[in-house]
């Protein structure tokens, strides 16, 4: 390995090695012989020859798999010029592709070749696969570029583009990126018609009750369901998830008739997905309402039928099963699954059961006691909620709170309930929340010595058993 600056090795090769080199610098995976083999004039032996060549001076390195990036790609591809990497980017997708080789892999360097309206379906395609799989880290800057190309080429396809940003609105969503998940789907129903747009409904009224707005969730499920009358199947889990948005506001009779409906559409005209999707429903439901071990029992049949390969969705399963749990009065199975989860979700860059994951010891530490612990918890949410889910401040200070007052530390509690109500939706939005940063600020009052001077709690009380808030 020379010591000579990498720019004076490369200006000293002849066209194909360079091409060669500057190609493993650029690809991001390992170049197969067959592939490199385009990329020069030479033979499948003389390029092994030059490969150890410039393997031996560092410009390259090998594997099984092909012809491997060193650590100097970065400064290789520096010193290109924006034609010359185009250029080669180009040629080593064309070369790629020739060899059958992955969306993935050629999808990004047509697009850095600037190939627009050749990388716009393989991007897409390898993106949509990405959700679809569950690998969000991955999914998001191919969808990205798949956008770009849908704009640089003036797509006319709408329900491409529809497609492509709902997508991002699911894998945004799963990454915690809450406010670009939110346009995205905006963006979506703007393009969508048909199933489409019921689709893009669905998703804005999905991301619109994971920032505590039930009531607008409960909006756009209206507006999915008149776009849905032609469609049994679907009109059954819009009426399904429908059940969840009106028992957050408080209508449980509502949300429970809006059960019957989807049970028995999806009865005669849903697939096995659509049920499992109307029993995810059901145990969010549950656990709303304080049936923790028919939330834990429904959340751990969903989470049974979903495989390793479904990473994200099995992480969310597990991480409510998880809270179930502890609340069902099952700590230690509670603690284990919530760890499997946290640990699967980190592995694919779903951030959505990594928050639930702290919010869950946050809830259950405190269950049992174990104060410390559960402002442990406390404290990981509301780091998280400052720098990424800010919907959720309201929750992160109210378990902080609670936390803080069985430990004895009742002024700092005081203050943090106080901080809580401020960061709580108005309106019908905030009802849920609203309701238990009342009830525990009563409580905080009277563990701090005071009293209830008026019939407030008693009212209160009543008002969350008619809502079946148990």
């Amino acid at each position: 390995m020379s010591d000579r600056p990498i720019a004076d090795q490369i200006s000293e090769l002849n066209a194909d090695e360079r091409r060669l080199v500057e190609a493993t610098a650029l690809a991001g995976s390992p170049i197969p012989l067959t592939v490199a083999v385009a990329l020069g004039e030479w033979s499948e032996s003389e390029l092994l020859d030059v490969g150890d060549r410039l393997s031996t001076a560092g410009l390259v390195n090998q594997s099984a798999e092909g012809f491997v990036a060193t650590d100097n790609a970065a400064e290789i591809v520096e010193g290109m010029g924006e034609m010359r990497t185009a250029a080669t980017a180009g040629a080593v997708a064309d070369a790629f592709q020739a060899t059958g080789a992955d969306a993935g892999v050629v999808g990004p360097l047509l697009a850095a070749a600037a190939r627009w309206s050749d990388a716009l379906a393989p991007l897409a395609e390898a993106g949509l696969g990405a959700v679809s799989r569950g690998h969000m880290g991955e999914a998001v800057p191919l969808l990205e570029q798949a956008i770009r190309a849908a704009d640089e080429t003036a797509s006319d396809d709408r329900a491409l583009r529809a497609r492509l940003h709902l997508a991002r609105a699911q894998a945004f969503r799963l990454m915690g990126r809450s406010g670009e998940a939110v346009a995205d789907a905006a963006e979506a129903s703007r393009h969508a018609e048909g199933a489409l747009l019921t689709e893009a409904f669905e998703w804005r009224a999905r991301l619109a009750d994971d920032q505590q707005l039930s009531q607008d969730a409960d909006g756009y499920l209206a507006a999915a369901q008149l776009t849905a009358v032609d469609d049994p199947a679907r009109l059954g889990t819009l009426h399904s998830l429908r059940s969840r948005t009106l028992g957050r506001i408080g209508y449980p009779n509502e949300a429970e008739a809006s059960h019957a409906k989807a049970r028995a559409l999806l009865e005669r005209h849903g697939s096995d997905e659509d049920r499992a999707q109307a029993t995810y429903d059901e145990a969010w439901v549950a656990f709303d309402q304080g049936r923790a071990q028919d939330a834990a029992d429904k959340f751990a049949a969903l989470a049974e039928r979903l495989t390793g390969q479904q990473a994200a969705q099995l992480a969310d399963r597990e991480v409510w099963l998880a809270r179930s749990l502890f609340a069902a009065g099952k700590p230690a199975e509670a603690e284990e699954t919530r760890r499997r989860a946290m640990a699967r979700a980190e592995e694919v860059g779903a951030f959505g059961p990594v928050f639930l994951g702290h919010m869950a010891l946050a809830e259950g530490a405190g269950m049992y006691g174990a104060w410390d612990e559960s402002l442990r918890g406390a404290d990981d949410m509301l780091e998280v909620v400052l720098s990424t889910l800010p919907a959720w401040e309201n929750a992160a200070r109210y378990l902080r709170a609670r936390a803080l007052n069985g430990l004895g530390r009742h002024d700092e509690a005081k203050e943090e309930i106080i901080a809580a109500l401020a960061a709580t939706p108005k309106g019908i939005n905030g009802w849920r929340w609203r309701n238990r940063c009342r009830a525990l600020q009563w409580r905080i009052d009277v563990d701090a010595g005071g009293k209830w001077d008026d019939l407030a709690p008693a009212d209160l009380t009543e008002e969350l058993l008619a809502a079946r808030f148990y």
